[in-house]
């Protein structure tokens, strides 16, 4: 089950920013390699239902790749300040989601409380990735009247010249921070 959205009160979203962007972010954004899929779900091990707490969770990337995993999570709370991200993480999970619960709360990190007392997280991941042009403040379509065609047009042309006709491939970086409280509980 998903539950419905719960807005933190006065809560400031990039709706403005990023709202019609979000299928574009789902897009373009990579994906968690398997080796830090696979280091997330040993830190779950012999955990009987564990918890994931994924703030700033955008489309979902991180509990979808999490989802499938031998350990399987018994709930996600999603947080992110843009309502239509997390629209698209809601709509990604669904039909993945198995008997896990999902609950959503468009706001601010720091003003994130779950909504059932008592159900701590297990597993807390953040993930601050730089943008790609479609889904960046200062090159998303709305920004270009109606010319966005032909920036990307110029943008690849500048990529793909240099290449020689071979095809570019993108290296991401993934740094993984892990870290426990004192004594070994999550």
């Amino acid at each position: 089950m998903i539950r419905a959205d719960r807005p933190a009160s006065a809560a400031v979203s990039d709706d403005a920013l990023f709202g019609p962007e979000a299928a574009g972010h789902a897009r373009y954004r990579p994906g968690l390699p398997d080796a830090v899929v696979r280091l997330l779900a040993a830190t779950q091990h012999g955990v009987p239902a564990p918890v994931l707490l994924d703030l700033g969770t955008g489309t979902g990337q991180v509990p979808r790749a999490l989802l499938p995993v031998p350990h399987r999570l018994a709930h996600i709370d999603l947080v992110d300040v843009n309502a239509s991200m997390l629209k698209s993480a809601r709509a990604a999970l669904e039909p993945v989601r198995g008997a896990c619960t999902v609950d959503v709360f468009t706001g601010a990190a720091h003003t994130f409380a779950p909504a059932a007392p008592g159900r701590a997280p297990t597993l807390i991941t953040c993930s601050d990735v730089l943008g790609y042009l479609r889904t960046t403040g200062f090159a998303r379509p709305a920004l270009f009247a109606g010319r966005h065609p032909r920036f990307e047009a110029a943008a690849l042309r500048l990529l793909q010249d240099p290449a020689g006709g071979v095809v570019l491939k993108e290296d991401a970086v993934f740094t993984v921070l892990l870290a426990r409280r004192p004594g070994g509980d999550a």
